[in-house]
C-alpha cells in the first residue's frame, strides 16, 4: 500500500497526538470537594467505569475521523502485478537523430524496446510516433522479438509535440484494449514539458491503464547552435560586385556559446568567415562575402563547428549567376527633351552590371513589334501605357507567362494606362511631396534611414499613386497617401513593378542622390526572374520552382549522395510546382526532365526539432501523482498497476459517526 499525498499523511497523522494526550490527562482528574460534595454525590451517582468507556468510544471516534482524513486526502492506493497487453510507441521525430555516446537517441530507444520485450509474457504492439502512430510490429504473449521487427523504427524529418501524441493516442484504434503504454521518447522540454497535458494524455487512456514516460536521454545542458536561414542583401547578388549574403545563427540551448565559427565555403573552397557569441536562446544576423565566381552553378555551404544535433550545423546551397541578364527598355519619343527617358536608370544598371553580363537595350514604342519580348528577361516600359483588350497587352501577358519580369514608370499623362493588365492609378499630383519617413522600413530606399543619411533629401514633383485593395507589397510611400508610389505585383506567373512616376527631370530628383545606384540595384533585385540562389529547408521542398515545366515531362532528383526520388509536378502552366516530401540528410540535388538535367539546389533539413534539451522528472510533478510512470532508470520489472481505495476512506467515516453517536446519546440513555 502507498500514498500518493505521503507529506499530508504525516501532516495528519500529527493531529491525532493532541487527542491521545487529552485523553490520559483526563484520566486522572483532581477533585475539590467543598460542604455540599456529599449531597451532590447521593443525588447524582454516576459509575467511573460508564464514563471511562464514554471516553474510549469519543476517542475512537475521533481516531476514525482522522484515518478518514488521511484516506480521502494522502489518497491511499494498492498496487498489484500488471500483465496486461503492451503497447510500445518509439518517437522517431527528426530530434531522435541526435547523438549520444556514439549512438542515435533512436538506436538508444531500439535498444530499450528490446530490454522491454526480454520479458514476452505480454502481447505487444510496437508502434513509431511522427505526429501520428504508425504500427511496425506486432508480438504475441510468449514470442520473441524478431530481427527485422524494428526496421520500420526510421528517423522523420517531422517534428510532433504532447498535443500531437494527445490526438494521435486518441485516435488510436488498439490503445482502447492495452493495458501498458510505453512512450519511448527524448521528450523535448520545449514540446513535452507540460505536466497539464500530460494528465490530458492519461485521461484519454483511461483509468486502470498505466501510461509510462521511457526517456532514451537524461542529460543536462545540452550545447547547440545551428543556421537557421540566409538570404541576400536587399542590393541583391550581381556578378563583378561585392556581395554579401546575412546568415541568422541561433542558440538553440539553454547555455551561452562563445567565440562560435560560421564558415562560407564555394565549391569546396573557403570564402569567408565570421566569430559570434549567444546568449541562451538569442538569434544574430551575421555578414558574409561572396568574391567573383564564373558563370556556372556554384555549390556553398554554411558550416557551424560540431555541437550535440549535427543536422543544423549545415546548410547548403548553389548560386547560379548566369552567363547575362538581357533588359529591354522601350521608351516612348523624347520630343523636345534633351535625354531619352532611360538615361539614368540605364546608367545605374551599368554601374552594377559588368558589360559582359549585362546585355541592355533601348528601343521606342513604334519599334516595339519588331522585338520578340521573350528574349528578354527584364522589360521596362518608360511611360508607355498598356490598355484593356490591347495588342501590347497581349504581348505582355504572354511574356509574363514564361516567368519573366515588368517594370511600369508611369509618365502621368491623361493617357497613361495599365488597366490592361489589371492595375490602377489615383489621380495625378503636380506638387512637391517628401517620402513618408513612418513607412520607409522595407522599401527601396530604407537605407536613407540609417546613419547620416537624409530621406527627407529625396522629393517628387509630378507623381500618381498605385491603387492598392489589399495594403500589401508597396515599395515605396509618400507623405499623405495610404496607397504606394511604387508596388510590386505578380501578374500571370511573372513579377512586375508599378511606379507612379519617371526616374527623370520634372518627375522626381532621385537619380540626382549619391545612393541612386543602390536604389536601383533594390529595384532590380526584387523583381530579379532568375533564381540565384537555389536552396529548399525542410518542407519547403514540398514546392519546388523551376523557370519552366512541362506537364509532358516526368520529374525527378538525383543526390550527391547517389539517391533518386520522383517529384510530383502540382498545378498547371507558369505556377506549376514540384514537389517532393522532406528529407532526413543534407545534400545537393540535381533535378531532372525526361532525364536531362535542368537544375540543381541545396537542401537543407528543417529546424523545427533544433531545441533538444530534454525534460525531466521534475517536469512532471502532477502527472506523476495521478499515476504517470517516469522511467529514467528503464527497470520495467517494477512496473505495477495502482488503485485508489477511496471505498476504505468512506467506510471509517460511517464508523466514526456510529462511535460518536452511540457515545453521546445511546449510552446516556442507557
Amino acid at each position: 500500500m502507498s500514498f500518493i499525498n505521503p507529506l499530508i499523511l504525516g501532516a495528519l497523522a500529527f493531529l491525532a497526538v493532541p487527542i491521545i494526550l487529552q485523553f490520559f490527562v483526563n484520566r486522572k482528574k483532581i477533585v475539590l470537594y467543598w460542604a455540599a460534595y456529599e449531597w451532590m454525590k447521593n443525588a447524582h451517582v454516576v459509575k467511573r467505569k460508564n464514563v471511562k468507556i464514554n471516553e474510549i468510544l469519543k476517542l475512537i471516534a475521533k481516531l476514525l475521523l482522522i484515518l478518514f482524513l488521511v484516506i480521502f486526502l494522502a489518497r491511499c492506493a494498492v498496487s498489484t502485478g500488471s500483465k496486461g497487453t503492451r503497447l510500445i510507441i518509439v518517437d522517431t521525430t527528426f530530434s531522435m537523430s541526435a547523438t549520444m555516446d556514439e549512438k542515435t537517441r533512436l538506436e538508444v530507444a531500439k535498444d530499450i524496446v528490446q530490454k522491454i520485450m526480454s520479458t514476452p509474457d505480454s502481447a505487444t504492439v510496437i508502434c513509431s510516433f511522427n505526429g501520428v502512430i504508425n504500427t511496425v510490429a506486432k508480438v504475441g504473449a510468449g514470442q520473441g522479438l524478431s530481427p527485422d521487427a524494428l526496421r520500420g523504427l526510421e528517423i522523420s524529418p517531422n517534428s510532433a509535440g504532447m498535443g500531437d501524441f494527445i490526438t494521435a493516442i486518441a485516435s488510436f484504434p488498439e490503445a482502447k484494449n492495452i493495458q501498458n503504454i510505453y512512450f519511448i521518447s527524448d521528450f523535448q522540454k520545449c514540446f513535452f514539458a507540460d505536466a497539464k497535458a500530460t494528465k490530458e494524455a492519461m485521461d484519454r487512456i483511461g483509468k486502470g491503464r498505466n501510461l509510462v514516460f521511457v526517456p532514451v536521454d537524461t542529460r543536462t545542458g545540452l550545447l547547440n547552435a545551428g543556421i537557421v536561414s540566409f538570404s541576400s542583401e536587399p542590393e541583391g547578388f550581381f556578378p563583378g560586385c561585392e556581395n554579401e549574403i546575412q546568415v541568422k545563427v541561433k542558440n538553440y540551448s539553454a547555455e551561452p556559446m562563445e567565440a562560435i565559427p560560421l564558415t562560407l565555403t564555394i565549391d569546396g573552397k573557403k570564402q569567408d568567415r565570421s566569430i559570434v557569441s549567444l546568449k541562451p536562446k538569442e538569434e544574430k544576423t551575421l555578414q558574409l562575402s561572396i568574391t567573383a565566381l564564373e558563370p556556372k552553378d556554384c555549390k556553398g555551404s554554411l558550416t557551424l563547428p560540431p555541437d550535440n544535433f549535427a543536422p543544423d550545423n549545415v546548410l547548403n546551397f548553389v548560386i547560379s549567376p548566369g552567363k547575362d541578364l538581357s533588359v529591354l527598355a522601350v521608351v516612348k519619343d523624347k520630343g523636345e527633351e534633351l535625354f531619352d527617358f532611360d538615361i539614368f536608370m540605364a546608367g545605374a544598371l551599368k554601374s552594377f552590371c559588368p558589360p559582359e553580363f549585362l546585355r541592355y537595350k533601348r528601343t521606342y514604342v513604334t519599334q516595339l513589334s519588331e522585338e520578340n519580348l521573350e528574349n528578354y528577361d527584364i522589360v521596362i516600359f518608360f511611360g508607355i501605357p498598356i490598355p484593356d483588350n490591347s495588342i501590347i497587352a497581349t504581348s505582355v501577358k504572354n511574356f509574363l507567362a514564361k516567368r519573366k519580369s515588368l517594370i511600369c514608370f508611369s509618365d502621368c499623362s491623361e493617357t497613361y494606362t495599365l488597366k490592361g493588365i489589371g492595375v490602377e492609378t489615383n489621380e495625378v499630383k503636380k506638387e512637391i511631396v517628401k517620402l513618408d519617413v513612418k513607412m520607409l522600413k522595407g522599401t527601396y530606399l530604407a537605407f536613407l534611414g540609417e546613419g547620416d543619411l537624409d530621406p527627407l533629401s529625396v522629393s517628387f514633383f509630378k507623381y500618381c499613386t498605385i491603387k492598392n485593395p489589399t495594403g500589401a507589397n508597396g515599395r515605396l510611400f509618400i507623405q499623405g497617401s495610404t496607397d504606394p508610389l511604387m508596388a510590386y505585383r505578380e501578374i500571370n506567373g511573372g513579377k512586375v513593378l508599378l511606379a507612379g512616376f519617371m526616374p527623370y527631370p520634372g518627375f522626381t530628383d532621385v537619380f540626382y542622390n549619391p545612393n541612386y545606384v543602390q536604389f536601383n540595384m533594390r529595384m532590380i533585385w526584387d523583381i530579379y526572374p532568375k533564381r540565384v540562389f537555389n536552396a529548399y529547408l525542410g518542407r519547403e521542398v514540398e514546392s519546388i520552382s523551376l523557370d519552366n515545366t512541362d506537364s509532358d515531362l516526368k520529374y525527378s532528383i538525383t543526390g550527391d549522395t547517389g539517391s533518386t526520388t520522383k517529384l510530383e509536378m502540382k498545378g498547371t502552366g507558369p505556377t506549376a510546382k514540384l514537389s517532393t516530401s522532406p528529407m532526413t540528410v543534407n545534400d545537393f540535388f540535381t533535378v531532372y526532365a525526361g532525364g536531362d538535367p535542368v537544375s540543381t539546389f541545396g537542401y537543407t533539413v528543417s529546424r523545427e526539432d533544433s531545441e533538444i534539451e530534454p525534460a525531466h522528472r521534475n517536469d512532471y510533478g502532477e502527472a506523476i501523482k495521478e499515476g504517470l510512470y517516469f522511467d529514467e532508470k528503464h527497470d520495467f520489472s517494477s512496473m505495477k498497476s495502482r488503485k485508489e481505495y477511496m471505498a476504505l476512506g468512506l467506510v471509517l467515516l460511517l464508523l466514526a459517526l456510529a462511535f460518536e453517536n452511540y457515545a453521546h446519546f445511546w449510552r446516556k440513555k442507557g
